[in-house]
């Protein structure tokens, strides 16, 4: 019996030894972006959308939180909402959406930073993106980026929608 309790204390001494072990949030901040999508969009393709020149805003909120990018030991996809404009939208028509960080540079260089693959066929109001866990500070300590926005469809799109994306990002220090 004290052979299988110290061999249970074993397996789980990596795990609490690791508690504790994670980043300090050091400060929150947001990228909004307006966006257009056209109406007549079909079904049977992924529509991608490039949104050019997007402010970051890292180096506006370093300065106003007093840290420095080297005490910035990662920033992560936190929360993102898409939401309308003028209100209530429907987005039922949706059935994934992802977006992308894009290297202005070279186009083909990206990074899934946020999601959303169980949009519902009753959506409407906000929709929740998930952040992705990648690492981002890289792409955001730019002043600008690109975004890339992917939309698949489960029906034809009837109508246009001026939508706003909130994007909202965790920066971590040592903890």
């Amino acid at each position: 019996m004290k052979a299988i309790r110290l061999l249970l204390f074993l397996g789980l001494l990596p795990v609490l030894l690791s508690c504790g072990d994670e980043d300090e949030i050091l400060f929150t901040f947001n990228v909004q972006e307006e966006f257009f999508l056209p109406a007549g969009l079909n079904a049977f393709t992924q529509h991608v959308f490039l949104e050019r020149n997007v402010m970051s805003n890292y180096g506006n909120i370093l300065d106003a939180t007093d840290y420095s990018d080297a005490e910035v030991v990662e920033v992560q996809p936190g929360r993102a909402q898409m939401r309308g404009r003028q209100g209530n939208e429907f987005h039922g028509h949706i059935d994934e959406l992802i977006i992308r960080a894009v290297n202005p540079d070279d186009l083909s260089d990206k990074i899934e930073i946020f999601y959303q693959d169980r949009v519902r066929r009753d959506e409407s109001g906000d929709l929740d993106l998930f952040g992705s866990t990648t690492e981002v500070k890289e792409w955001l300590s730019r002043d600008r980026l690109d975004l890339e926005v992917i939309f698949i469809f489960r029906t034809v799109t009837t109508q246009s929608q001026d939508l706003i994306f909130d994007l909202e990002f965790v920066a971590k220090g040592d903890g």
